[in-house]
């Protein structure tokens, strides 16, 4: 039997952290229970240290600290729940600040049913996939030649194809081959980081949060790896689809 799983609202309005403790009830997934509701970070912080949640729906304007420092805060005390952003502010800046912290979801106030029983749908499967390598949690398991690789996704910039293999650009490190297709990879690494990860063409997988530039002219994306960056070619559409997907996270191309 599945672990329940914890979550805990943080959202400075009441009537808004009612609101939306009543939505995800009428969203009825199993297996997951309320710890409860911050108006604050100080709140939070005092809630998760007591009952840590597997995940947190969090506002990100917060009266005093803000959602960004609470993330922060948290990690400081071993604290790394998945978090589910909610906000009513789509600002280019504040969209680019979520990214950084691979959040399950950015979901824009008033909150739809749907996408929040999508999102909770999907930080469960999340959840629970990672709790199965309790050594290495929230990494990716990848199959390399001499062992599984686990990676943190945020660490993981570019994944390309190789024949029937596929090699991961990662941060500090050398390029590894791993024994699986990228076609393999595609249905773990976009499942459980749809808003992170890309695949623009049957060759590549990005990581939209390292993305510097692209360049339309030469069918090429820009990412930064440390204190380098990478040059990636792409298809034309290929192209299209990583503008796109930057824009409707707020990005400019």
């Amino acid at each position: 039997m599945d672990k329940i799983i914890k979550y805990l609202i943080v959202e400075d309005e009441e009537k808004s952290r009612e609101l939306l403790l009543k939505k995800i009830q009428l969203c009825n997934i199993p297996g997951i229970a309320c710890t409860g509701m911050a108006a604050n970070a100080k709140e939070a912080m005092l809630l998760s240290t007591m009952t840590p949640p597997d995940f947190i729906l969090l506002d990100i304007n917060l009266p005093g600290k803000s959602g960004f420092e609470l993330i922060h805060e948290l990690e400081l005390e071993g604290i790394t729940p998945e978090i589910i952003f909610t906000s009513a502010h789509t600002e280019k800046e504040i969209l680019l600040g979520a990214l950084k912290h691979s959040p399950v979801t950015y979901l824009v106030k008033p909150i739809d049913l749907d996408e929040l029983e999508e999102a909770i749908l999907k930080v469960c499967s999340r959840i629970r996939n990672t709790s199965n390598e309790p050594d290495f949690p929230g990494k990716i398991k990848f199959q390399g030649n001499l062992g599984p690789v686990f990676i943190l996704p945020e660490h993981l910039i570019i994944i390309k194809a190789e024949s029937h293999y596929s090699r991961l650009y990662v941060e500090n490190g050398k390029d590894i081959l791993i024994n699986q297709s990228i076609s393999e990879i595609e249905k773990e690494v976009l499942t459980l980081f749809p808003h992170l990860f890309i695949k623009p063409d049957r060759s590549t997988i990005l990581n939209l949060s390292r993305l510097v530039s692209i360049h339309i002219k030469s069918n090429e994306c820009i990412l930064s790896k440390g204190n380098e960056t990478i040059s990636v070619k792409i298809s034309a559409n290929g192209l299209k689809l990583v503008m796109n997907a930057m824009d409707s996270f707020g990005h400019g191309s």
